[in-house]
């Protein structure tokens, strides 16, 4: 992970602290489905926050509805969970926001994955209230299509995202539909300052590429 820790008069005012499965897992009201990943711990003017990242485990099923378009067939489904919680004075715990997203009823190879290098805690608004950014990647395929990848951005309880598809600088011969590495930024990072969207564009670049 990396982050960055923002001073005002030589106090930070969003600090990363050292982060243990026990620390959640033991906290009031804290709540989760599948299994925990990883996840981050930080201060800031909310109080003490943390986020977990987890996934459930691969759901495999035999289609028996028309529906499903996989009769006969066996299919695999898998979610991914972020949670952010900030945790109060009194030991319990309230959840600010969950993330949640699937691949569904997959007959070929399943992705289903957080790309953890990407969490990334900053204040680049610099409001006191840390910004959690994470990015993860979806796809069902059985060929060379790129994968559909989020960036996500949490502060305050807010969602912002970009959205778009992995690009793979081995695969520069094949003409993928939807082409490799494009991008849309969610209408929502309009009311956020400028410096969010200028850094979540940044970040972006740095892990669309899928090796």
């Amino acid at each position: 992970m990396a982050y960055q820790v923002v001073f005002a008069q030589d106090k930070p005012l969003v600090q990363v602290l050292d982060f243990q499965t026990s620390h959640f897992e033991h906290l009031v009201g804290a709540k989760y489905e599948g299994d925990i990943l990883f996840g981050y711990r930080w201060r800031d003017a909310k109080g003490e926050n943390i986020a977990i990242f987890t996934r459930t485990k691969d759901e495999t099923f035999l289609g028996d509805q028309p529906e499903d378009d996989v009769i006969g067939d066996s299919a695999t489904t898998a979610w991914l969970h972020a949670y952010h919680y900030v945790c109060l004075e009194d030991g319990k715990c309230e959840l600010v926001r969950e993330v949640k997203d699937f691949e569904k009823r997959c007959q070929f190879d399943l992705l289903v994955e957080f790309i953890e290098h990407s969490v990334y805690i900053s204040d680049w608004d610099q409001d006191g209230i840390g910004e959690l950014t994470f990015m993860y990647r979806l796809a069902c395929r059985s060929d060379l299509s790129p994968a559909t990848v989020k960036l996500i951005m949490l502060e305050g309880g807010e969602k912002y995202a970009i959205r778009g598809y992995s690009f793979n600088v081995g695969k520069a011969d094949y003409q993928a539909i939807p082409p490799e590495g494009e991008s849309k930024v969610d209408p929502t990072f309009e009311d956020a300052p400028p410096a969010l969207l200028e850094f979540a564009k940044r970040h972006w670049e740095l892990f669309v590429v899928e090796h």
